[in-house]
């Protein structure tokens, strides 16, 4: 759970001094997408598994109706970098576009209410797209015993 701005751009100072003829920052935009895939993957010890079978509309919109709770994967790392208004999410060296919101969200809590993310139609799809993949994980809620 890292800014990926922040750790791009020591990175770039250091090489904007060595290749000092970079036309219109394509060098910064280039290094810092390679580095958001590059640390979410770097020394990875798992490689995730997705879910069988995709979410699908009426499951995803059932989990938001009762306020399901989602767990990120223990061994998945996120990252994140803004991109213009919105925000480019690194999962596992994949890349999402959501809202800056969705992205911080996501990165600074390891489970959630569904409820409690971001609700635009683009950050619902990268939920359950994080969701399909396995990095994130509907918690099923407990069943209560009725003690007699």
């Amino acid at each position: 759970q890292m800014d990926c701005d922040f750790a791009a751009h020591l990175v770039g100072q250091r090489m904007r001094d060595q290749y000092e003829d970079d036309a219109a920052g394509q060098l910064a935009a280039s290094l810092r997408t390679w580095f958001g895939r590059f640390i979410t993957r770097y020394r990875s010890a798992h490689v995730i598994a997705s879910n069988s079978r995709a979410l699908t509309d009426a499951a995803f919109m059932r989990a938001v109706q009762r306020a399901a709770k989602v767990q990120r994967n223990p061994w998945s790392r996120f990252a994140w970098m803004r991109d213009g208004r919105g925000a480019t999410l690194f999962v596992a060296g994949e890349r999402h576009a959501c809202s800056l919101r969705l992205a911080r969200f996501v990165c600074t809590h390891a489970a959630f209410l569904l409820t409690e993310a971001p609700a635009t139609a683009r950050d619902r799809a990268t939920l359950r797209a994080l969701i399909d993949a396995g990095h994130l994980a509907l918690l099923r809620p407990r069943r209560q015993r009725i003690r007699r």
